[in-house]
């Protein structure tokens, strides 16, 4: 059943401008649908730390759009969006299981799995949540790696592909019935 999978947050129906990625951009893990790990963006003579900002434990790596940086810290549970300009925290979104990987942006929004079960979508301009949906059929929790989560967690980065979400739920293992793969529109 699809009832309780789907809850909609306060920007669910809002209105999102229409924005597109830029060269200089960096909006998914390795660049880009096909993981290319490249960027056609110039650099600009020698380069040289600009601002720093302390977070601490594991951090994913990091995705850019126009003047935010957005990262994961995995063992906190948390998303930052992070000011390219000077390094300040703009705001934090926490999820209730590890987030192993950074956001994918896509049209003003970012999308991400939890090990709490959960992919989310957040309006990227000031992280309000816009929707999150269940993986799993049902609620089931385990203690993994020291810290309660989702017999179907959601581990890895999100692709969004002509406005479809793409990501995996799971453990490849006999005990919680494998991995299933799941597409969801974006909007």
């Amino acid at each position: 059943s699809e009832e309780g999978r789907l809850e909609k947050g306060p920007a669910f129906g809002t209105a999102f401008p229409a924005v597109t990625a830029q060269a200089e951009d960096w909006p998914t893990y390795r660049h880009d649908v096909a993981r290319s790990g490249a960027s056609k963006a110039p650099l600009d003579g020698e380069l040289k730390p600009v601002w720093e900002t302390k977070l601490s434990g594991r951090l994913s790596s990091p995705i850019v759009i126009g003047k935010q940086l957005f990262i994961a810290q995995i063992d906190q549970h948390a998303i930052h969006s992070v000011s390219v300009e000077n390094g300040q925290i703009e705001w934090t979104f926490f999820t209730g299981g590890r987030v192993d990987s950074p956001p994918s942006w896509f049209d003003g929004k970012l999308y991400f799995g939890s090990a709490d079960g959960w992919i989310y979508c957040l309006r990227a301009s000031d992280g309000e949540l816009v929707w999150r949906y269940r993986g799993a059929f049902e609620d089931r929790r385990l203690l993994a790696f020291e810290q309660l989560e989702s017999v179907w967690p959601i581990p890895g980065n999100v692709l969004v592909v002509n406005n479809v979400v793409h990501f995996a739920a799971g453990r490849s293992s006999f005990l919680d019935g494998g991995m299933r793969m799941f597409r969801l529109d974006a909007t």
